[in-house]
């Protein structure tokens, strides 16, 4: 059973019409019913850190100035109006609410201008900007899109409608700050430039695509692993699995046994074989390296957080929105049967490429050994297994990696 986020008919209207923060709620409300239950929580660099400062504000006809220096007054934080305001009054009336959701209410005050405003948190200074979002059909027939300080949310909502796609923006998505200008030939080839803009700021951020709906979500709980691969202790729960060639369901069986996550996988992801060697290693880690094996040989699959249930599904994991585009457009990889006698690596290395389709290359200081094996209608990682284990009986530290689930490569001392 599918589970739907709580956004009205006509809240997603307003987001399709570029309204003010429908699609992405401010930092507060974002968090009401849709907060992991769960120690550790990843943020974004556009949420104010928890826990917020509480504001008690109570008064009438103020100015949208005035008002917020009496909110920052309350906060451990500076703020810059870097937008023009005119003459705007709000009436207020707050007793211990979070800060993000006062702000938000003082904002919305600015009723009048086409170009709403919103913020961004830089260390301990909160920046109060314009937002500008332009995206549709110029006097030249062409698809133009211009965006300044636009928040993420928003954006897609609008880039969706215009692909006459279903859609759903997580309430928790955080409203990152994008701005870019392009001439798409389509609009769906916009998508993975603004996922990649918002992933350079927030390093969770990822869509699902299930039935024909995209769903944008963050992957909110960290990995629990260091920026260099390190296991952070405490962070996470340390799983041992260890299979060869497992159907994924199997793999994430094992993965989450005893786990207080609940894995729902949706009906639409191959049961890929895949290799799991796990010594000790946080669980949601060894999540991500299994999809990073089934996007180098089948669509591509991500998970999305829901309470203490992962949904494994369709689509990118953070970061590969254009590697996911580029699969959609060239199809996935393909498997290959080869028999080998006594070949040179580097000469069957091209042939492993060419039936595969898959980028591999080989490092300068490799010998080009002769390897033997063979390998019917095996994924690309099987058969690299067994060209590495051919040439492990000349070269023992012989191995590869993989770079992107579309790119290996052959080296020394390698991993795999």
């Amino acid at each position: 059973m599918k589970h739907r986020f709580g956004m009205q008919g006509w809240a997603m209207a307003l987001i399709a019409a570029g309204l003010v923060g429908m699609a992405a709620p401010p930092p507060a409300m974002a968090q009401t019913g849709g907060r992991l239950r769960r120690a550790r929580v990843a943020q974004s660099p556009y949420e104010i850190p928890k826990p917020e400062p509480l504001i008690t504000l109570k008064g009438e006809r103020m100015t949208i100035s005035r008002a917020l220096r009496a909110v920052f007054r309350q906060t451990p934080y500076k703020y810059r109006l870097s937008a023009r305001v005119g003459l705007v009054f709000v009436n207020i009336d707050v007793k211990k609410q979070p800060l993000s959701k006062v702000l938000q209410f003082v904002l919305s005050a600015d009723r009048d201008s086409k170009s709403p405003l919103v913020w961004k948190l830089n260390k301990d200074t909160l920046t109060i900007l314009r937002e500008n979002i332009t995206m549709g059909v110029n006097q030249d027939d062409e698809k133009v899109i211009t965006l300044s300080n636009a928040r993420i949310g928003p954006v897609l909502a609008k880039l969706f409608t215009l692909m006459k796609v279903k859609y759903r923006i997580a309430p928790d998505l955080p409203p990152i700050l994008v701005s870019l200008s392009m001439r798409p030939r389509k609009w769906a080839d916009a998508l993975p430039d603004l996922m990649d803009r918002a992933y350079q700021t927030d390093r969770r951020i990822t869509f699902s695509l299930v039935k024909g709906t995209y769903i944008v979500h963050v992957q909110r709980t960290p990995v629990g692993l260091s920026a260099t691969g390190r296991v952070i202790r405490g962070a996470s729960r340390l799983v041992t699995v260890v299979g060869e060639d497992m159907p994924l369901r199997e793999a994430l069986a094992k993965i989450f046994d005893g786990s207080k996550w609940k894995v729902e996988v949706d009906e639409e992801v191959k049961d890929t074989p895949v290799t799991v060697t796990a010594d000790r290693r946080p669980e949601l880690s060894v999540l991500r390296s299994v999809l990073q094996q089934v996007a180098a040989v089948s669509a591509p699959v991500t998970y999305r957080e829901e309470g203490t249930t992962l949904h494994i599904e369709p689509g990118p994991l953070p970061g590969q929105a254009r590697l996911y585009a580029q699969i959609q457009d060239t199809g996935e990889l393909r498997t290959t049967s080869l028999n080998v006698t006594q070949q040179r690596l580097r000469d069957v290395v091209d042939l492993l490429a060419q039936s595969t389709g898959a980028k591999i290359t080989v490092a300068k200081n490799v010998p080009d050994i002769r390897v033997s094996f063979r390998v019917q209608n095996k994924t690309i990682q099987e058969a690299l297994r067994a060209l590495i284990a051919s040439g492990r009986a000349t070269v023992p530290t012989l191995g590869y990696r993989m770079v992107d689930p579309r790119t290996f490569e052959i080296a020394l001392g390698s991993k795999n």
